[in-house]
C-alpha cells in the first residue's frame, strides 16, 4: 500500500460512482415519485463530488511540481495515459458498433455527423447540452468533456498565478459560474433544453475552482476545519431548502440548477475537505477507508465508463418480463453494478495499471513535496517519498 495516499479520498470516489451507478441505472426502469425515488434522483450529486475531488488532486499536483522544468510535459502526459486511451476506446465502440447496430434495428434515432468529432476531440458536453446523445450510452462523457477542458488550461493558471492570486481566481471563476446561471437568458433556455446548465462548461466550474481552492489552501497548510464544517452545515441547510421550495431533488428543475448547485459544490467541498483534514482518524473517515469503498474507488474511472451501456443491455435483457417500478430497478441496480464491476477488473488489470505503470517511468515525480511551504500540509500523509499524482490519489 502506498503510505503517501490520502485513503479518505479513495473512499470519496468510491462513493460517488456508487452514486452515479445507482442514479443512472434506476433511470432505466422508473418507478412512481416517493421518498425512495427522490433519494435515489441524488444520485446525480456523485459528479460534482468527482469534479471537487479532481479539482483538488490535479491542483495539488501542479502546486507540487510548478517549478518542475517539466512541468507542462509531464502533467500532459500523465493525464493522457490516465485517460484517453480507455475513453477513445469507449468513443470508437459506440460509434463504429454500437450505433450502427442501434440503427439498424431502430433502437436510436439518428444522429448529426459531427457528433462522433465532438467526442474525439472533448467538445460532447456542447453537443449534448441541447439533446443530442444526452441519454446515450455516451451520454454521460459530457463531465470527462468538462474535465479535460479544465485540465487543458488550469496547468497555466497554476503557473502564472502566486499562491494568493490562485485563491483569488478560483473565487472568481466560482462567482463567476454561479452568477451565469442566474441570467434570465440562460435559464429560458434551460426550460427547453433541461442539460443546458447542468453539462456546460461554463455553469459548471464552480465545483472545480471548490476543489482548487481546497488544494491551494491545503498545500498552504491553512485548511480550518472548523470553517468548513460551518460553511459546509450552512449550505447543506440551504440546499435542503431550495429542493423543498423547488418540491424537486433533480438537476433540471429550476432552482437547483440556479441555486442548489452551489449549495452542492459546498457541501461536497466540505466532505472532501473534513475527510483531508480527519485522515486517520475514528468515524467517518473510518468509514471512508474501507476496503469496498476504496476498490470502489480505485475502479471508478472504467465503472464510470461503463456503466451506463451495462444499464441499457440489462433494460433490453429484463424488458419483456419486468414491467418498470421498483422491483425492476432494484434489478437493473444490483444486477448493472456487478456487471459493470466485473467489466471495470478487467479494465484495470489488463489496461489503466499496465498505463499507470507506464507513466511512472514516463513521468517520475519532478519535485519532493518537502520543498518550500507544501512540507507542512502534508506532514501526516507520508514520509520519504515525493508526492507525484498517483500518491496523491490523482
Amino acid at each position: 500500500m502506498n503510505q503517501d495516499r490520502i485513503l479518505e479520498l479513495d473512499g470519496i470516489r468510491g462513493l460517488a460512482i456508487i452514486a452515479v451507478m445507482v442514479f443512472h441505472m434506476a433511470q432505466y426502469h422508473p418507478s412512481e415519485p416517493d421518498l425512495l425515488s427522490a433519494v435515489i434522483d441524488l444520485g446525480w450529486i456523485g459528479v460534482d463530488l468527482f469534479f471537487v475531488l479532481s479539482g483538488f488532486l490535479i491542483t495539488c499536483v501542479l502546486l507540487s511540481e510548478k517549478h518542475s522544468p517539466r512541468y507542462l510535459r509531464n502533467f500532459y502526459l500523465r493525464r493522457t495515459l490516465r485517460i484517453l486511451p480507455l475513453y477513445y476506446a469507449a468513443v470508437f465502440c459506440f460509434f463504429h458498433v454500437e450505433l450502427p447496430l442501434a440503427h439498424h434495428f431502430h433502437a436510436l434515432r439518428s444522429t448529426n455527423n459531427d457528433s462522433e468529432l465532438l467526442y474525439w476531440l472533448q467538445l460532447s458536453n456542447w453537443r449534448s447540452a441541447f439533446g443530442e446523445l444526452a441519454a446515450s450510452p455516451v451520454g454521460p462523457f459530457w463531465s470527462l468533456a468538462i474535465e479535460e477542458q479544465f485540465y487543458l488550461v488550469w496547468p497555466f493558471v497554476v503557473l502564472w498565478t502566486g499562491e494568493r492570486g490562485l485563491t483569488v481566481v478560483c473565487l472568481s471563476l466560482a462567482a463567476i459560474s454561479a452568477g451565469l446561471r442566474c441570467v434570465p437568458q440562460f435559464q429560458s433556455i434551460a426550460a427547453t433544453h433541461a442539460e443546458f446548465l447542468y453539462r456546460l462548461t461554463p455553469f459548471r466550474l464552480e465545483p472545480l475552482c471548490y476543489g482548487a481552492l481546497l488544494a491551494s489552501l491545503f498545500m498552504r497548510a491553512q485548511l480550518n476545519g472548523r470553517l468548513i464544517g460551518i460553511c459546509s452545515s450552512g449550505a447543506l441547510l440551504f440546499l435542503l431548502a431550495v429542493m423543498l421550495g423547488g418540491s424537486a431533488t433533480r438537476y433540471s428543475n429550476p432552482l437547483v440548477a440556479t441555486y442548489g448547485f452551489t449549495g452542492i459544490d459546498w457541501v461536497c467541498g466540505g466532505l472532501v475537505g473534513l475527510a483531508i483534514l480527519r485522515r486517520g482518524r475514528a468515524g467517518f473517515a473510518a468509514f471512508l477507508r474501507s476496503p469496498v469503498l476504496r476498490h470502489f474507488g480505485q475502479l471508478s474511472y472504467a465503472m464510470y465508463v461503463f456503466h451506463i451501456q451495462v444499464a441499457a443491455l440489462i433494460t433490453l435483457a429484463t424488458a419483456r418480463f419486468m414491467n418498470a417500478g421498483l422491483a425492476a430497478s432494484f434489478v437493473n441496480i444490483s444486477v448493472g453494478i456487478a456487471c459493470t464491476y466485473v467489466l471495470a477488473v478487467c479494465s484495470w488489470r489488463w489496461i489503466e495499471a499496465p498505463l499507470l505503470s507506464l507513466k511512472e517511468k514516463l513521468t517520475p515525480a519532478a519535485i519532493p513535496i518537502s520543498m518550500g511551504r507544501c512540507a507542512p500540509a502534508l506532514a501526516g500523509v507520508g514520509a520519504g517519498r515525493a508526492a507525484g499524482p498517483d500518491r496523491l490519489n490523482a
